[in-house]
């Protein structure tokens, strides 16, 4: 009953979200338009309507030739455009479902050389490198002279109302690849300079797998892939391969039981603001070991520290946490129970709790395909579906993980040197969480100047 309460709380409370992302965002009095009422009341005439150029101003310079460029390969709809900031977010209606691009440019001048960003599961562009507004990864690679573009999956614009998503039962990593590889296409075709692709996450898995498939693109020149694991060594990491393969066969049965997304970023964000109004609420959800329920704020303390406890839905055929892959969790920091769920104490180490609120707000739809989780225990466990033939990577590659995050696993970049490849780079940020690498209070110093 009590889980029933806390998803009707967070259903009310979504409602609310819009107006309450504004006042976590007020940095950003220039934001696109509010997500949910493009989502949901608009849905139909967003989806179905001419979707050209709406926003009313000429394109020009580089913008203009991109936004040319996509037009001639679909339907083009620009959601927001900062000509003082340079800066424009566009739909781009590839399929029926479109992608959403984000563009960073340091002028309208032809650039020299261009990097991709790919953001994690359930997530965005905007969510994950932009945020908060000023001080980001965005806003560090374009400092650094790329023109920057964002690449969001389909699913981030799946509207509310389409979550049974059965049309979605086949969207993997192989679909992932492809969307990216359309979009670099068009680039390419009318820039042709050299590229870069920068992964989060998931985003990491996508940037793996497109740069083993298309390596003999000569204007790939480097990936960077922030917080992944890759593959799982047969030998010394066989405990973890096993359990890749058990989760990987329950990925598949939950699958089969017609459930086709993992909504857990959905709900995140619909906590997030339940936890502003409400710190102190009564979550619905169990503390475990320890008496009563976590308070609403609690909560998303604890998913945040100790995401690798986490259940989800191949729990029910494992009996494993669905994130037991994390070597703790999202943020680095402390969580300590009371006998009073009121008292627990609890504080995060390098995030700001204000940011990853913001970020949480700005996702769009919060939705991932089951499918490309499964793909992602198929690679872990060694290829059993599907694979990445780590190999045939030839551009130069920057691996940075985190600590409690996705930890120091290697034996894909061994792989990528097998096959000839030197120019290959990997550390482990101490002390920090898989998220940390991205809204780290400290990560401009800790993280990105590694990318550079």
């Amino acid at each position: 009953m009590k889980r029933k309460v806390f998803v009707a709380v967070l259903a009310t409370f979504f409602l609310l979200a819009g107006s309450i992302q504004a006042g976590f965002a007020k940095d950003n009095q220039q934001s696109r338009r509010n997500d949910e009422e493009i989502r949901t009341t608009e849905a139909n005439k967003f989806f179905y309507n001419d979707t050209n150029n709406s926003s009313g101003k000429e394109s020009k310079g580089v913008e203009k030739e991109i936004i040319d460029a996509f037009d001639k390969r679909g339907n083009v709809r620009v959601l927001y455009r900062d000509e003082k900031e340079n800066c424009l977010e566009f739909l781009w209606f590839n399929e029926r479902i479109p992608l959403t691009i984000d563009i960073l440019m340091s002028s309208q001048k032809m650039p020299d050389k261009i990097i991709y960003l790919l953001p994690g599961s359930g997530s965005n562009f905007r969510s994950n490198f932009f945020t908060p507004v000023n001080d980001n990864l965005a806003c560090f690679l374009r400092e650094k002279g790329y023109l920057v573009i964002g690449i969001t999956p389909s699913e981030n614009n799946v509207p509310y109302f389409f979550q049974k998503c059965a049309f979605m039962k086949e969207w993997g990593l192989e679909k992932h690849r492809n969307d990216i590889r359309e979009v670099i296409s068009v680039i390419e075709n009318k820039l042709e300079v050299p590229y870069e692709i920068l992964g989060y996450s998931a985003g990491g898995m996508y940037t793996l797998d497109y740069a083993s498939v298309y390596h003999s693109d000569k204007l790939l020149k480097r990936i960077v892939v922030l917080g992944m694991v890759g593959e799982y060594n047969p030998v010394k990491e066989r405990d973890l391969r096993e359990k890749a393969v058990i989760t990987e066969e329950a990925a598949k049965k939950v699958i089969e039981n017609r459930i086709y997304i993992d909504n857990s970023m959905s709900l995140a964000k619909l906590l997030a603001p339940v936890s502003v109004i409400f710190p102190y609420g009564d979550s619905g959800i169990e503390r475990g070991d320890f008496p009563g329920d976590f308070t609403d704020e609690g909560l998303i303390y604890y998913m945040l520290i100790h995401t690798n406890q986490l259940e989800g839905p191949t729990t029910k055929y494992t009996g494993m946490s669905e994130n037991w892959y994390y070597e703790q969790g999202l943020c680095s920091g402390e969580y300590i129970f009371d006998e009073n769920p009121k008292k627990d104490k609890y504080q995060l180490g390098e995030s700001n709790i204000s940011v990853i609120k913001k970020a949480s707000l700005r996702v769009g739809s919060g939705i991932f395909p089951y499918k490309t989780t499964l793909d992602f225990f198929s690679v872990l466990a060694g290829g059993i579906d599907y694979s990445i033939d780590f190999r045939l990577i030839e551009a130069n590659v920057t691996w940075i993980n985190s600590e409690l995050g996705m930890g120091n696993h290697s034996f894909a970049l061994d792989k990528i040197r097998e096959g000839g490849n030197s120019n290959v780079s990997f550390c482990v940020v101490p002390e920090y969480g898989h998220a940390d690498l991205v809204y780290g209070s400290h990560a401009k110093g800790d993280v990105w100047s590694f990318i550079d």
